[in-house]
């Protein structure tokens, strides 16, 4: 199973797109440009020529100067044209539910200080693996991982009930995959049914859906998007 592990708070945000804009060191045309044209072809009577190629260049000039600040293109605007969009993707639900044994057998996890755990797989290996370890509550429907690539998140062994976790949306932006994960806690001194748990959400995403293929980094955010881990696994 692709997993890595971080501690580390990672901001949301993204770069600004590239700007367009004037192109500078090019002065733009005024009037009085035109009057000492003007003047220039008034006093050089003696050499017409002249006079003619002073007035071409100062022609050239103003057109020159409308022509690059006009900024006509078939790309205009502030917005990059290959900057790509970020795509929904439409997860199906193999399992939900509370009650199973993930992290059961850890001797080092401690119930309620445990975080989530969020898990890409992609072959047939990892998923029985999983399965054989967590014992979920409910058989998975069949899943052909040369078709498909499953993601899991896993809240580990809780003392108690009133935990959750489930995938709420999973969206894709160039190699980025963004899956966000809804965890739900009971609040501190509630009354909760003393049971043990080990919530779960498991999920499968088509293949064919993500646009690029290759090595994706999926990067899983709780609903303040804090990171809850990041993953690299190839689809």
């Amino acid at each position: 199973m692709h997993k890595a592990k971080s501690g580390i708070r990672e901001s949301k945000g993204r770069e600004s797109s590239p700007r367009r804009g004037r192109v500078r060191g090019i002065p733009s045309f005024r009037w009085e440009d035109s009057q000492r044209g003007k003047k220039a072809f008034a006093g050089a009577g003696s050499n017409p020529p002249l006079a003619l190629l002073s007035a071409a260049l100062l022609f050239l000039a103003v057109m020159l100067a409308a022509g690059c600040g006009g900024g006509g293109g078939g790309n205009t605007g502030d917005g990059w044209a290959g900057a790509p969009e970020a795509r929904d993707l439409k997860p199906r639900t193999l399992a939900h539910g509370m009650i199973s044994q993930y992290g059961r057998g850890d001797e080092h996890l401690t119930g309620e200080e445990t975080r989530p755990e969020c898990e890409v797989i992609t072959t047939a290996e990892e998923l029985d693996m999983l399965l054989r370890v967590a014992q979920f509550q409910e058989d998975l429907p069949p899943v052909d991982l040369s078709r498909e690539v499953v993601l899991a998140v896993l809240q580990g062994p809780k003392n108690t009930g009133g935990y959750a976790i489930s995938i709420s949306r999973v969206t894709q932006e160039g190699f980025l995959v963004e899956v966000q994960v809804e965890v739900v806690e009971p609040e501190p001194g509630s009354i909760t049914i003393q049971i043990l748990t080990s919530p779960y959400h498991l999920v499968a995403l088509d293949r064919e859906a993500f646009n690029p293929h290759g090595q994706l980094r999926f990067v899983f955010l709780d609903e303040k998007g804090n990171l809850l881990e990041e993953v690299l696994a190839e689809v």
